[in-house]
């Protein structure tokens, strides 16, 4: 529980209604501002990996084209490694795409507090404004727990990234080794064709 579960007595202007409904819609503002940015980042995955994974299709069509250079085995399992950790990547930017309830008032309660005269209409601005603010905090609810597991699969994204650009790494050493060494043998043996 919060340090601040109990709050003094109202004093005289009572307005404590007032700053919390402002603080519940700044919370709701920066939820709605996090949602916009985890799903760009989701997108980002997306176009990234799959115009690296194009571009690795390119580079692997010119590795297996050269008649007169064989690639080293390694560089063939690393570009292999590259291709799946990209896809991987693309398919988490996917998963961050994916709709995610969120929880809001629905048009048929909007109505019915429309016509409720005695509850609503007539009733203070006090009490209508702990309906909207329970209503809200609902929202920034589900719209919290919808966010984080988004960020959950953009954090899993970029693993999936760095694990293709550390396999890239690899598979380009490997080709330059073998380039610069073409007759290495004993433990650099898996350079070998």
């Amino acid at each position: 529980m919060w340090p601040f579960d109990s709050a003094p007595e109202p004093a005289e202007d009572a307005d404590g209604g007032e700053e919390l409904a402002a603080y519940i819609d700044a919370e709701l503002e920066d939820e709605r501002a996090r949602r916009t940015t985890v799903e760009a980042r989701g997108a980002s995955l997306i176009s990234v990996s799959t115009g690296l994974a194009t571009l690795l299709f390119a580079t692997s069509a010119l590795v297996t084209a050269q008649k007169a250079f064989i690639p080293p085995r390694l560089t063939l399992w690393a570009l292999g490694l590259t291709f799946l950790a990209f896809v991987a990547a693309a398919f988490c930017g996917l998963m961050v795409g994916k709709k995610a309830p969120t929880e809001v008032v629905t048009v048929g309660q909007l109505l019915a507090w429309r016509n409720d005269d005695d509850r609503i209409w007539r009733n203070t601005k006090d009490n209508v404004r702990w309906l909207l603010a329970r209503a809200k905090i609902l929202e920034l609810a589900s719209l919290r727990t919808g966010s984080t597991s988004k960020m959950v699969w953009v954090q899993a994204g970029w693993i999936a990234q760095l694990v293709a650009l550390s396999a890239l790494a690899i598979a380009v050493g490997s080709i330059l080794t073998k380039a610069i060494f073409p007759d290495i043998e004993g433990p650099g043996s898996v350079f070998l064709p």
